[in-house]
């Protein structure tokens, strides 16, 4: 603000912004971007098809972006760019680009972090990004259900990302059984896990196969996946023996490891779905967190806690699916869920 009349002279000072100037290499990293984008050999990309790079100043849901969508920087055939006038400040380099679908459906977004960097006003920073980590390998499977091949079947494969932000926790492929149960995939390296998020009707169970396969840049790695399950059919009362209505069940194996839950009970108290063949302890939150807004409060209250519903969680009893079979089985409720 100034009021005037001014005495001397008015000086007003303009920022002209930072440069980021850099190179994402190596070569083969940027033809697997070329890949992922489904740029065809000697094609000359769209901008929306080509990755584009900007800066990101924080990882909200909304997070604030430079240059914005309308006005793409996009990256030179050799790997290089350039983005000039950032506000000076702490931001996040991103490598952005349209990824298309395997089965030629569409595509989705894809973002990969590149680092983070502090940036002064009128100041050029010059950076070499190291994109070896989206290098990729050769991964072929055969998928085995009970001990049958799972044929014709969307499953997904996933594995743990080393990225410099540690934001992007997995990276997420699904792929397709053919009329063998067989898979082929092109994916980064990792060391990979499998799961199958299997529909029926409105209901839906995931399985995981315990085998993991190491995928390894400019390689090829074959895996059997054995995914074994069993049907588990529950009903949950009180210790009344009346029916508990709308309440969802967690599962947590042996080793304590969270596995998918049973959806919540219907009006007579009953649920179901399909596990994994291994024995595992079912829980429920207590009556007063089956609220949303009380379950929202209750982990903003708790927030940064690694397992915020451990103390709270109550136990109900045990159960261990079959191998192709259905259990069923009751479970009450402990005095403490009306607490």
């Amino acid at each position: 603000n100034a009021t005037f009349p001014l005495v001397g002279p008015l000086v007003l000072t303009v920022q002209s912004g930072a440069t980021l100037r850099g190179t994402i290499g190596p070569p083969a990293a940027l033809a697997e971007l070329r890949r992922l984008a489904g740029i065809e050999a000697g094609a000359e990309p769209t901008a929306m098809q080509w990755p584009n790079v900007c800066v990101v100043r924080d990882r909200s849901l909304s997070p604030r972006r430079f240059p914005e969508f309308r006005s793409p920087c996009g990256l030179r055939p050799d790997g290089s760019f350039e983005l000039g006038g950032i506000p000076p400040g702490t931001w996040h380099l991103t490598v952005n680009c349209m990824k298309r679908d395997p089965n030629g459906r569409g595509g989705h977004w894809l973002e990969e972090p590149a680092g983070e960097f502090t940036l002064a006003d009128g100041a050029i920073t010059t950076v070499e990004v190291d994109f070896s980590r989206i290098v990729p390998g050769e991964f072929e499977g055969l998928v085995l259900h009970n001990g049958a091949p799972l044929v014709n079947t969307i499953v997904g494969v996933q594995t743990k990302l080393d990225d410099p932000t540690g934001e992007f926790t997995t990276f997420h492929e699904q792929v397709t059984t053919d009329a063998e149960g067989r898979f082929h995939a092109t994916v980064r390296g990792g060391d990979y896990t499998l799961r199958w998020n299997r529909s029926r009707g409105e209901r839906w169970s995931a399985l995981q196969a315990p085998e993991r396969a190491v995928v390894v840049a400019g390689q090829r790695t074959q895996q059997t996946f054995h995914l074994e399950s069993g049907a588990v059919k529950l009903r949950l009362l009180d210790a009344a023996g009346s029916p508990v209505v709308g309440v969802a069940i967690e599962l947590r194996d042996a080793a304590g490891g969270s596995r998918p839950g049973l959806p919540p009970t219907d009006a007579d108290g009953r649920t179901e779905g399909e596990f994994d063949a291994v024995p595992m302890t079912a829980s429920v939150l207590p009556r007063r967190l089956l609220d949303r807004e009380a379950l929202t409060a209750f982990y903003q209250a708790h927030r940064g806690e690694r397992d915020p519903t451990a103390s709270v969680r109550l136990v109900v009893g045990n159960l261990t699916p079959q191998l192709g079979q259905t259990v069923e089985l009751e479970l009450r409720v402990p005095a403490e869920f009306d607490r």
